[in-house]
């Protein structure tokens, strides 16, 4: 069995991180430009007469709601710095309020955005989740759903979705920031969208909608910050993974070179953005059948990864270097890999979270490779029942799950089951991805081999043909005269060899 492992997104982080914290820097400058404003109006009237003094404290009282809101705006970058994140929250939440009340709607976004980021510093995504919508509310109210400043909370909401493991909702903020931005000449920002557009697409299994994305984001890139920025190896490596996830490894593995240049210069040799493109390096150079080279790009990540301390970042990098040693035939290995992989991700992303479902069906692909398939099947179950609502039903990520459960359920006695997820799986390969795909054909080979050793050759031969015929047309080879493993190109070579030798067996048996 052979697939891709997740595709690693070296931006993801700091992507976030930035974002929040441009927030944090917006509240502090909103601070200073209604100060600046302040000194413009006519002198306010003389504040009353103090109180008379009592035997205890008195609240120390704000003139006026823009001054409250500034006073509070202040207090809570105050406490947000000092680490005092309860102080801050309620801090940031009248600073709102107050906001709000004096009409200034933007800043009292800005204002929710930061109790948000404050709310997800301590593990309360919903609660988080509820403040970007409040920060999105706030300005509807005022100024209506077509208001561009809506633009920066419905980006920072759908970063939490993707995060979340919620990528249709996550482009569906996506496409409704962008369509504010249609007129405007923030190129900056329509980049970052569609970086964030090609992320959720990816997650979806949407390839080629992806490629799309990432190759005219690449161009904006480009064109605002030249061939050796950061933010365009970010792109750069998206439009990799994109054509990685469409068969394409001989045009992704220079763009992920070229991107892994660029971060090794930016963030030195050991960064935990070089880790994740020598892990997506690796990936190519696993399909591609350069198996050493592969184990040595893994192994760098996973060491790079070791030495940083991110575990988010380990369990990446663990997880494809584990299904590495699947591929090789070293299951025996690649257990206690996935066992890791598997305990950190519930962690992280809790259980329901897709990478977790991943974490969970990679477990049990490695102990059917030792033959121990009974002990496999509940895995599978559990790890379908995470990834189908999280991933969609119909998503090709969902297929080398529904393969390996088949492979389980065939090897334990169950062959009705087992043909309907070998069906089921083919059907989502032959409706997502392009004809000819590398992928479409392995499983074309698999699904034969099945119908063979149950002495259904026909069929197994009716499976087989129309997946070789659209392998040799997308390589731009015919079907007649010699062997067509002289002609096919290396990056099919593997396919086309176990297909064709699959044929030549059937047709052997097959009855006159």
């Amino acid at each position: 069995m052979s697939f891709a492992p997740p595709r690693l997104d070296p931006s993801l982080r700091r992507l976030v991180t930035r974002a929040l914290s441009a927030c944090a820097a917006l509240a502090g400058s909103l601070m200073i430009a209604g100060t600046a404003l302040a000194q413009d109006r006519p002198p306010s009237p003389p504040p009353p007469p103090p109180p008379p003094p009592t035997a205890g404290p008195t609240d120390v009282r704000i003139s006026s709601p823009d001054a409250l809101a500034r006073e509070r705006l202040q207090a809570a970058v105050a406490a947000r710095d000092a680490g005092e994140v309860a102080a801050a929250e309620a801090a940031y939440v009248e600073a709102a309020a107050a906001f709000a009340q004096t009409g200034k709607v933007e800043e009292a976004s800005a204002a929710w955005v930061e109790v948000a980021r404050l709310r997800l510093a301590t593990d309360r995504a919903a609660e988080a989740e509820q403040a970007l919508a409040t920060a999105v509310a706030v300005i509807e109210a005022a100024h209506g759903a077509a208001d561009p400043a809506l633009v920066t909370p419905l980006q920072i909401q759908g970063r939490l979705f993707y995060i979340q493991g919620r990528y249709e909702a996550a482009l569906v903020n996506i496409a409704r920031a962008r369509a504010l931005l249609a007129d405007q000449t923030d190129t900056a920002t329509v980049a970052e969208l569609l970086f964030e557009e090609g992320r959720a697409l990816d997650a979806l299994g949407r390839f080629a909608e992806a490629e799309s994305a990432a190759r005219v984001g690449l161009g904006l890139r480009l064109d605002l910050l030249g061939p050796d920025d950061p933010l365009t190896a970010d792109t750069m490596n998206q439009l990799a993974n994109a054509l990685m996830a469409q068969g394409r490894f001989v045009e992704a593995e220079p763009i992920f070179r070229r991107a892994l240049g660029i971060y090794e210069v930016a963030y030195g040799r050991d960064s935990d953005t070089v880790a994740l493109v020598l892990s997506n390096l690796g990936n190519v150079l696993r399909r591609t059948g350069r198996m050493d080279q592969a184990e040595a790009a893994y192994a760098r990540a996973v060491g790079i990864a070791e030495g940083v301390g991110d575990p988010f970042l380990l369990s990446q990098l663990l997880n494809n270097f584990g299904w590495y040693l699947h591929v090789a035939d070293r299951d025996v290995e690649a257990q206690p890999v996935f066992e890791r992989v598997l305990a950190m991700a519930v962690e992280l992303a809790g259980p329901e979270h897709p990478f977790t479902g991943i974490a969970r069906a990679n477990l049990a692909i490695t102990l059917s490779g030792q033959g121990r398939h009974a002990e496999a099947l509940p895995l599978f179950a559990e790890a379908l029942a995470v990834l189908e609502p999280g991933l969609g039903a119909d998503s090709p990520d969902l297929v080398t799950t529904l393969e390996g459960r088949a492979l389980a359920l065939a090897e334990t006695g169950d062959d009705a089951n087992a043909e309907a997820l070998y069906q089921r799986s083919q059907a989502i390969l032959a409706a997502r991805l392009a004809p000819g795909h590398p992928e479409a054909v392995r499983l074309a080979g698999t699904m034969a081999g099945f119908l063979s050793d149950r002495d259904r050759p026909g069929e197994a031969l009716a499976v087989l043909r129309p997946a070789r015929r659209d392998l040799f047309a997308r390589s731009g080879m015919a079907l007649e005269g010699g062997d067509p493993l002289r002609r096919a190109a290396p990056l099919f070579a593997q396919q086309v060899r176990a297909s064709w030798d699959r044929a030549e067996q059937l047709v052997d048996a097959a009855p006159r």
